[in-house]
Order: C-alpha cells, then structure tokens, then sequence
C-alpha cells in the first residue's frame, strides 16, 4: 500500500466542514481521479497528502510512515523522495532554467545525473531542446508541462496531480494524461489526480467524488 488516509477531518478557520471521515487507499500502480465541485477541499486534500497542511483528526500513511509522527525535517525529506506533486500554480523558479527547475529534486538529493535525467523529462513532454529556456518565455500550458516533468523526475512512490491538465489544449492533456498513467504503472507508482475534466477521471483506474461526508 502506497497510501493510506483513514478518518481525515478538515475544517477551516471560523468552522467551516470541508470533509470528516475520509478513507482512501492507493495501491502501487494504481491511478485514482478525485472530482468534486469547485470549494469542497480537493487541493486541501493533496495538500494534507502531501504533509504540507494539517487535518483536525484522522491518519495520513505513505508507504506505511504515519505523517503524524514525522517532525518537519523529516516531512521535507519525504516530499523530496517520494512524493511528486503538480501543483496548480506551478511553481517554476523564474531565475532556473527549464531543466534546473525539473532537475530540482535530484539536485537537492545531490544526484549525478540531475540535469540529464531533466532533458529526458523535458523531451517527454514535449518540451525538447528548451532546457536553457527560462520561465518567462514560455505560455501557461508549457509551464504546466515543466510543473510535471518536475514532479516525475525522481521517479516518485506517489505522485499527486492538481489539474494537471487544465492549461492543456485537448490534444496535449492526452498526452500528459497518458504520461502520468504511464509513470504510475511502469513504476508502481501511486498516482492522484484532482480534475474537473471527464476525460481524466475515465482514464483513471478508479474515479471517486469528494464532498463533506468523505469519498464516494
């Protein structure tokens, strides 16, 4: 089991219910498309995943660490490793590079092979031969491109996608689609995917809603 999340419960500040007793498990290969409406705490959901928010109660498990237990040095240290994470707003550094910001996780874990393994990535998502380019010069779809090239670069054990495909013209979302499938089971990797689009959660293994009283 890649994932496992048991009773979460998250309400923001002045009380409102976002979700209570939540339970999801992800297995190694397995690609899951959560929709819901706009509001009902889909990207606070990656986010308390991924250990960067905190539930009011409930177990968050990655590859059988509790999140619980973890002190911030070590939560810093499994985002880096294991986990991939497409976040809405990209968060491409404007002073690297295309390939200094994908080889970003590698760099940090002082891998060798960084900025090589980037151009491979670039080239997967159709961005090839623009690793020297900057941030600037590119369009929100091609930025998108580079937010998941980053998140697969080290081959995580979880990979969480927040719309990763709604900067995308058709065409290419199927592609990008096809890739973040492809990264999951080629790699048994656990793959997460928040979407508006029905063409993603088709795709996906299994399609679950959000909404107050959990998944379903």
């Amino acid at each position: 089991m890649i994932l496992a999340v048991d009773r979460l419960k998250k309400t923001l500040p002045g009380g409102r219910l976002l979700f209570e007793n939540l339970k999801l498990e992800v297995e190694a290969g397995e690609a899951v498309a959560i929709t819901g409406e706009s509001g009902v705490g889909k990207s606070t959901l990656l986010n308390l995943i991924a250990g960067l928010d905190h539930g009011d109660q409930g177990d968050i498990a990655i590859e059988g660490r509790d999140l619980g237990a973890l002190d911030d040095d070590q939560l810093t240290d499994l985002r880096r490793d294991r986990i991939g994470f497409v976040f809405q707003a990209f968060h491409i550094l404007p002073h690297l590079s295309l390939a200094q910001n994908v080889a970003l996780p590698l760099a940090l874990a002082a891998r060798p092979d960084a900025l090589a393994r980037a151009e491979t990535l670039l080239e997967e998502v159709g961005l090839a031969g623009r690793g020297d380019d900057f941030a600037a010069q590119l369009s929100g779809g091609e930025l998108q491109r580079v937010a998941i090239a980053r998140a697969l670069v080290h081959r995580p054990a979880l990979i969480l996608a927040d719309e990763p495909t709604g900067n995308l013209d058709p065409e290419t979302a199927e592609k990008i689609l096809a890739l973040l499938l492809r990264a999951a089971r080629e790699h048994q990797a656990a793959l997460v995917i928040v979407t508006h689009s029905q063409r993603a959660a088709s795709l996906a293994d299994r399609a679950l809603t959000l909404a107050q009283h959990g998944l379903g």
